[in-house]
């Protein structure tokens, strides 16, 4: 019994310095004279002692927390021998019967016995020698030193003298072993990881600051005119959340020299194409003092040449001979017959910087201003119905052409390589544009289509990298293929309802196309065969991906299904 209490003492001994306690005194609870004091190491006492007794269940044990208590008390002591009964004394004789006598006085109370402070019984102020209870038990055993020796065992000596070999120690350290959840972190709320151990419960956060918005360069979203704002829109690379700013509309820029025919004179602006401050002709000895427009030209003396038509009533200015002027006016009478017609190639590879037509002309022929690189400004009649096939074509230097209402037709290449028109409006009177009509136009930024635009050939407006936003009125109702091809910079394109076909390929390679406004998104079908979602075509952004992504099908639009 003696030995299991050592060893007990030793697993106490090692609880305790575990928790810091002193290995060299014996646990025993102290008294204090001050309440404070007493209250604070009567807490300590028993938080200690419950310490231990976990230690002693942890190693086994299987006593209650009172049993265990009072298993650790030191031995009871004897208890002290029983005291000798008395002898009984002698039965006396009978006495004889007396009178009764009167009744007594009524006696003092007895003294109650008590312990004293020397452990004896007393009665009053009498000690009566007697000790109140047995005698006291033996000491208990205590520690009195604890060594590791060197074989790294420890060694236990106890206060009878006896000792405890414990034997080497070892602690097994508790590695965690975690599980992690995460949270990412957004542009504008922290994110974090937890990590919490799979045997204890541990648990560390790590903290994942907010990214803040990551912003991609501005792209235009829809073009800015002399006559609108545009919008430019970014957005953020993490979250997809947009912003947009307004561009502001711009001035006009005011082309130089003027532009002229018989009656006025104006100037363009060079971006949007409009005429600006048209007046008529100021004539000093019969040039305009303004523009300079000579109210006639002696064609005798410049070197054109001209053909008599065959109704004999007419001429059509042939061939621009061996006239050296930068500037001409093609008159309205030649031999006092009028001029109704310019030939085939009759200006091609010229010098001419500018030309005015009169409204006697009717007719322009094929690749009549071909290659003149020179060329800056043109007028042309209000009568003519047709432009031929390259009339304009690598005109390098043109900036605008004010196409009258009535043309009807615009051939093929008729502005191929254009590099200096900003702005070209197509009018409402023209119902077919052939095969790559306006093409590799570098400068070219706005487009408006005809209201009357029936068809536009393959690759009718393809491959101006430049052009920004294209502006089709109700009463189009085709493109063709590829009309828009690799038209890189696009941004905008509206959708009417009277559109009823959507040429493979005409938005191929239109990869900044992010806008496109359906007017009736419901009923177009892919390949004529798939339906697309009213749903999709109803976000001119996802319909906008969707003209890019499916350019290479055909896009049916069915007013009746």
């Amino acid at each position: 019994m003696k030995n299991s209490k050592k060893l007990f003492a030793a697993l106490i001994l090692l609880s305790l310095s575990l928790s810091g306690c002193s290995l060299n005194t014996p646990f025993k609870r102290s008294r204090s004279t001050k309440n404070d004091d007493t209250q604070m190491a009567a807490n300590n006492y028993d938080a200690k002692t419950r310490e231990i007794y976990n230690l002693y269940l942890a190693n086994g044990g299987t006593l209650t927390y009172e049993e265990w208590l009072e298993s650790i008390k030191g031995e009871k002591g004897d208890k002290g021998e029983k005291g000798d009964k008395g002898d009984k004394g002698d039965q006396g004789n009978i006495g004889q019967t007396g009178q009764q006598g009167e009744k007594g006085d009524k006696g003092d109370n007895g003294d109650t016995p008590y312990i004293g402070t020397n452990g004896n019984w007393w009665i009053g102020n009498t000690d009566t020698g007697v000790t109140a209870g047995g005698q006291n038990g033996q000491d208990g055993v205590s520690i009195t030193s604890t060594v590791i020796n060197s074989e790294g065992e420890l060694v236990i000596t106890f206060s009878d003298g006896s000792v405890v070999n414990v034997g080497k120690l070892t602690f097994t350290e508790h590695v965690h072993e975690y599980t992690s959840n995460v949270v990412n972190a957004t542009c504008t709320t922290d994110g974090y990881v937890t990590f919490t151990c799979k045997t204890c419960g541990h648990i560390e956060t790590v903290i994942n600051q907010a990214t803040g918005h990551i912003f991609e360069a501005w792209r235009e979203k829809v073009a800015a005119t002399c006559y609108s704002d545009g919008i430019k829109i970014r957005e953020c690379t993490i979250c997809g959340v947009k912003e947009e700013e307004t561009i502001p509309m711009h001035e006009h820029s005011v082309s130089s020299p003027y532009f002229h025919n018989s009656a006025t004179h104006w100037h363009y602006c060079s971006t949007c194409g409009i005429e600006l401050e048209q007046t008529d002709h100021s004539y000093v000895d019969g040039v305009c003092s303004v523009c300079g427009f000579q109210a006639t030209t002696p064609s005798s003396e410049n070197g054109i040449i001209y053909s008599l038509n065959n109704d004999g009533e007419s001429y059509t200015l042939a061939d621009i001979g061996t006239c050296k002027e930068k500037d001409i006016s093609v008159p309205e009478l030649y031999n006092g017959k009028p001029v109704v017609a310019i030939g085939d190639g009759a200006f091609a590879g010229s010098l001419v910087e500018s030309i005015t037509m009169t409204d006697t002309v009717e007719s322009i022929g094929s690749g009549c201003f071909k290659d003149c690189k020179n060329l800056i400004s043109i007028v042309l009649s209000k009568n003519i119905t047709n432009i031929g096939s390259a009339t304009f074509q690598s005109c390098e230097k043109l900036r605008a052409v004010e196409l009258p209402n009535g043309i009807t037709r615009i051939g093929n290449h008729a502005f191929y390589g254009c590099s200096s028109i900003k702005t070209l409006v197509i009018p409402d009177s023209v119902t077919n544009i052939d095969s790559e009509c306006v093409v590799y136009c570098g400068a070219l930024e706005r487009l408006v289509l005809s209201a009357g635009l029936q068809f536009t050939n393959a690759y009718g407006f393809a491959w101006n990298n430049s052009l920004k936003e294209v502006i089709v009125p109700e009463g189009c109702k085709t493109f063709g293929y590829y009309t828009f091809d690799n038209c890189t910079s696009l941004l905008s394109v509206n959708v009417p309802s009277s559109v009823q076909t959507i040429g493979n390929g005409c938005f191929r390679n239109c990869n900044n196309l992010s806008s496109a406004v359906f007017a009736d998104p419901e009923n177009w079908y892919i390949d004529d065969t798939t339906l697309l979602a009213k749903e999709v075509l109803q976000d001119e952004e996802i319909a906008a991906r969707k003209l890019v992504a499916l350019s290479t099908s055909a896009w049916t639009h069915r007013t009746n299904p």
